[in-house]
């Protein structure tokens, strides 16, 4: 999720991504001016520019950035890679937020969805588990990318408490309403 600079404004504009595993991810919000803004609001497409990554990699080499915005900016622009199916340069970015700033659950968020299309997920339930621990305005996608991961490794029952719990937080989340009735149809061919 894209990272606000100021860490009292994690603001976050969540996104479904549509793919063979619909993932769901976050970009930070950035408060600065400039080409770190605009990386930002480049995030937030649904279908970012090519040329998008060319402006978050000029923010990237400005002074100018916060510790905050540096580490937003990785984010960001790792959102703009996976968008553009390059999932390792999106992973390299997330890694890269992830070692400014350990402590943004929205890094460990889109890190976990990327993992999860890389078919990584045990890894990828381990970033979710740690973005659960560090809260976030996204709690609802963390929950319902994690449910994603442990569906891929078998653990049904993990999964669908998991996309309940999505459920809980924001009853309209159209994905996990729609992995609950699925949920519902398992359980029910589920042999004795």
């Amino acid at each position: 999720m894209p990272y606000l600079s100021n860490a009292k404004a994690l603001a976050v504009a969540a996104a479904i991504c549509c793919s063979a595993s619909t993932v769901a991810r976050a970009a930070e919000t950035v408060i600065v001016e400039g080409a770190a803004r605009n990386c930002f609001v480049d995030a937030t497409l649904a279908s970012p520019a090519s040329d998008s990554i060319t402006t978050c990699t000029a923010a990237l080499d400005s002074d100018a950035l916060s510790i905050e915005d540096r580490a937003a900016t990785f984010i960001n622009r790792g959102i703009i890679k996976e968008r553009l199916s390059d999932l390792q340069g999106a992973l390299t970015d997330f890694n890269q937020g992830v070692n400014i700033r350990p402590d943004l659950a929205d890094a460990y968020l889109n890190r976990g969805a990327v993992l999860i299309k890389l078919s990584r997920f045990s890894e990828a339930n381990a970033d979710l588990d740690r973005a659960v621990s560090l809260a976030s305005l996204n709690l609802h996608v963390i929950f319902y990318n994690r449910g994603q991961a442990r569906e891929h490794v078998g653990d049904l029952s993990g999964a669908c408490a998991d996309y309940k719990l999505a459920l809980s937080l924001q009853p309209n989340y159209a994905p996990a309403r729609e992995k609950i009735g699925a949920c519902r149809y398992a359980v029910k061919a589920k042999p004795n």
